[in-house]
């Protein structure tokens, strides 16, 4: 899947040698069968990069939606202090977005439980 994405071998070895590959192959496929441009699936596997990254993650595990704001703005930071970056005032929201949708489609991002309804 990384492949048909990807042109440079930088890259390509990049996402190959990073953590959860398979992980991040299958959501990229999901997307793509979903109609996801090419060019979207290249943003969302490097933003899947900095997400493993910054949520320090070496195989799946269950993420709150906290830690999830906490790594999304030590992204923003990151991004602001990128010279290559174009813009970085989505950088959080985007990084939350990404983070979100993968690990809700691999069944591991932990939201709260509704509070118990009394009877």
């Amino acid at each position: 899947m990384i492949e048909s994405i990807l042109e440079k071998r930088s890259a390509l070895w990049r996402h190959r040698q990073a953590p959860l590959l398979k992980e991040r192959e299958q959501f990229l496929t999901q997307c793509q069968q979903q109609g996801t441009s090419r060019k979207a699936l290249r943003n969302m596997a490097a933003e899947l990069i900095a997400v493993i990254r910054l949520l320090r993650m070496e195989e799946l595990r269950e993420v709150d939606l906290e830690e999830i704001k906490q790594a999304a703005n030590k992204w923003a930071i990151e991004q602001r202090c990128n010279p290559r970056a174009k813009t970085y005032g989505a950088s959080a929201s985007y990084f939350a977005q990404v983070a979100k949708r993968w690990l809700r489609y691999h069944g591991h991002l932990k939201t709260q439980s509704p509070p118990p309804s009394h009877f």
